[in-house]
């Protein structure tokens, strides 16, 4: 029997495992749960796939799957927590942004309202306990001062106007003022807070004086005059 006949055939050739990048890995997942969500969580989740994968063809240590996967699961909550908070965070604004319209028309019609009772006291006589043609003497009704959506007073300007003034019961910053002109009807609004803060809203310029009045109720209000909050008084004084 010839001798090279019993020599073992040679092993074949392995390449040693690797460290691999566990440690990067890990370090990436933390900073992608506590910082930067996707920026490092979408790599770490990457390299974590890949680095398991080889794991399991033996080119990297077995040591390394514990942190490798612990690096891998904290890339992936931290890039769904950042999404997460965006998609909460989106769905509370829209909620935020509806619930603010939804007070501001509410608001708008009860001034309307009030502006009514005020038109129907200006037209009945003096002797039907009404205003003989003028607002002057005219008092809120209890019931109408407060709402669930907001506060008003009236303040009487002259015979033939007056302004209504309101905040929000649940958002004191937002507010509105509201001109009622001799024919009852609203003839320019002012807005203060999310109701469109520093923006005069005027559907129709019936007074010349229009303006002064407006400068008026801001300085009344910026001086903290009656019962209105200041939040609402400060909405406003931008308008000065």
């Amino acid at each position: 029997m010839p001798l090279d006949s019993q020599v073992p055939p040679p092993e074949p050739f392995r390449i040693p495992p690797g460290p691999g990048r566990g440690g990067v890995i890990l370090g990436l997942g933390i900073v992608a749960l506590f910082l930067l969500g996707p920026v490092v969580g979408i790599p770490a989740w990457i390299m974590g796939q890949h680095d398991l994968r080889r794991i399991r063809k033996g080119e990297i240590v077995a040591r390394q799957r514990p942190i490798t996967q612990v690096g891998m699961i904290l890339g992936i909550f931290g890039t769904f927590l950042v999404f997460l908070s965006i998609l909460l965070g989106v769905v509370f604004s829209l909620s935020r942004a509806h619930a603010v319209q939804q007070t501001k028309e509410a608001m708008i019609n009860e001034a309307t309202t009030i502006a009514s009772v005020a038109y129907r006291y200006r037209t009945r006589s003096s002797d039907s306990s009404g205003g003989g043609g003028s607002y002057q003497g005219f008092i809120l009704p209890e019931d109408l001062k407060h709402s669930a959506s907001g506060i008003y007073y009236v303040r009487i300007i002259s015979a033939d106007r007056l302004q209504i003034v309101g905040w929000s019961r649940k958002q004191h910053k937002n507010g509105l003022v509201a001109e009622v002109d001799s024919t009852g009807s609203v003839s320019s609004w002012i807005f203060s807070g999310d109701f469109e803060p520093g923006k005069p809203f005027f559907f129709k310029r019936r007074h010349p004086e229009e303006d002064e009045t407006n400068k008026e109720v801001i300085r009344i209000l910026g001086a903290g005059a009656g019962r209105v909050r200041p939040a609402l008084a400060a909405g406003f004084s931008a308008l000065s």
